[in-house]
């Protein structure tokens, strides 16, 4: 256990930190209907009720919104603010839990408790992911189970038994259940099975227990994926086609880059890469761009190395888990937006690509250097994320401009507007009316609302189609320009951009 103590530490700092600050994060723009997800999938399970079988949103899994809404249920929360209080602490708990599998996976693969406390780092600092580790349940948790199943996967190619492979099959079926890319993990550990196959018969290995072991590998990860998600449960094949289809066909809704709005259909093939760039800490960057160009350059210098059930296997699934999905983007074109969350999953084979390549410096001098720039880099992320605490969600690193009000006039900010909280904070803070009025001009003024004690709620009052209100809250969503509305009370800057404003007319 002495070698896992460091990572412990810091599991702890960021649990208490967790259990200090998730109250302080408001409620995302999609959070209702995600909840709604669950509720509807509980429904069909415990009550019967089919109607699952027509609602719009059926194909999104629900391997983390149905236990969210089982523990919901068994707590009794009927209060709103209860209700998403629970879901943002619970969230981010196995977020932390997820991160802490990062940091045994690279202990297990370097024996360093520097190189495993420095993955933690990246996995955790990360501002947007942070941010959005509280009130994001459809991307986090398919970002967590991504770590989770390089965990596992590095584990069962060590040990290289049944009984690994079939958990391994488990969370990949599991992992399928949240959302449908994680098929791409099941794709490549079949792929190295068949290979461990080929490379048995070829040298007239033990063939049978390579089988066994990919028999229980897709019978754990169809038995799981069937299970966690009810609406395959008829029909499942097609079904499951369905979801993976809808998936990839997303529609663009007004997703601002430099300056312009998309049009459906038009997802320039710079979306993905412009966004990654620009929002990902500087350092860590480039040394996962690094990883990625040294695992190419391995691979095609010893390609049975790295293809065969040695250690390296793990940088080729490393590779995989990134740049399959991130080219496959590009070249397909496929609909994204709301910067890059949907693709989140993807960084934390960056980040395991990152500390492969600062593994490789050479000892001395320059491992020293690249070792304390990483630690620089994290002094500076962890700097911006308490200074702008609890707005990381709209972190932009240093390779954009951050002048006065750029990034809020020409990218999309704080797009689920989960800093109106801060917005109805100020208000029932500085004004002791009774009741007020304020505009409900956008989704995420009602979403926030749910976040208030029933006695808020009570002087809070939401004026739709009226221009008789006494505030206006606007995380300038689909409108980045000023209001001429004559009074601000409050705005909060994050990199010289405001994220939310209040405008006070009477």
């Amino acid at each position: 256990m002495r070698q896992y103590r460091p990572g412990i530490i810091l599991f702890i700092i960021f649990f208490i930190t967790g259990l200090v600050c998730y109250k302080d994060y408001g409620i995302s723009f999609d959070e209702p209907e995600q909840r709604r997800i669950g509720t509807v999938s509980y429904d069909y399970v415990f009550h019967g009720d089919d109607s699952l079988q027509r609602y719009y949103n059926r194909s999104y899994g629900v391997g983390f919104e149905l236990p969210l809404i089982a523990l919901e249920k068994k707590l009794h929360l009927v209060n709103s603010r209860e209700q998403y209080l629970m879901r943002h602490l619970v969230t981010h708990i196995f977020f932390l839990i997820s991160m802490f599998f990062g940091y045994l996976l690279v202990y297990r693969l370097y024996k360093s408790q520097f190189l495993a406390c420095l993955a933690f780092i990246l996995l955790v600092l990360m501002p947007r992911i942070y941010a959005h580790s509280y009130f994001n349940t459809k991307d986090i948790p398919l970002l967590c189970v991504v770590v989770i199943t390089m965990a596992i996967g590095q584990l069962a190619f060590e040990k290289n038994k049944a009984k690994y492979y079939l958990l391994l099959g488990v969370i990949c079926g599991y992992g399928t259940s949240i959302r449908v890319m994680e098929l791409l993990f099941a794709y490549i550990f079949c792929a190295f099975l068949l290979i461990d196959l080929v490379t048995a018969l070829v040298r007239k290995g033990k063939s049978l227990a390579v089988l066994k072991n990919l028999g229980v590998f897709i019978a754990g990860f169809a038995l799981t994926l069937y299970t966690a998600w009810p609406f395959l449960w008829h029909d499942p094949l097609n079904k499951l086609m369905y979801a993976y289809d809808r998936f990839s066909k997303n529609e663009i809704i007004g997703a601002y880059f430099k300056g312009a709005k998309f049009i459906p259909g038009q997802m320039p093939r710079e979306y993905l890469p412009f966004w990654m760039a620009t929002t990902i800490p500087a350092i860590w960057l480039f040394a996962g761009a690094a990883g990625c160009i040294l695992v190419v350059v391995l691979f095609f210098k010893k390609p049975l190395l790295y293809l065969t059930n040695t250690r390296e296997r793990n940088f080729i699934l490393f590779f995989g888990a990134f740049a399959v999905p991130f080219f496959s983007l590009i070249w397909f074109r496929f609909n994204i937006y709301d910067d890059w969350r949907h693709m989140f999953f993807i960084y934390p084979p960056l980040a395991m690509l990152a500390i492969f390549a600062l593994s490789k410096i050479p000892k001395g001098r320059p491992q020293q250097l690249a070792r304390m720039l990483f630690v620089a880099q994290s002094a500076s992320v962890l700097f911006f994320m308490i200074r702008n605490h609890p707005f990381q969600q709209v972190y932009f690193n240093e390779l954009i401009s951050h002048k006065d009000e750029y990034l809020r006039k020409n990218f999309e900010f704080d797009y689920w507007g989960s800093s109106v909280k801060q917005g109805y904070d100020y208000i029932l803070a500085h004004d002791n009316r009774p009741v007020i009025t304020v505009a409900y001009s956008h989704e995420p003024l009602f979403n926030n609302y749910l976040m208030l004690t029933e006695e808020q709620k009570k002087r809070i009052r939401l004026v739709e189609n009226s221009d008789d209100y006494d505030y206006h809250i606007t995380n300038f969503r689909d409108h980045p320009e000023d209001f001429s509305f004559p009074e601000i009370v409050y705005n909060v800057k994050v990199l010289n951009s405001s994220v939310v404003r209040v405008y006070k007319l009477k």
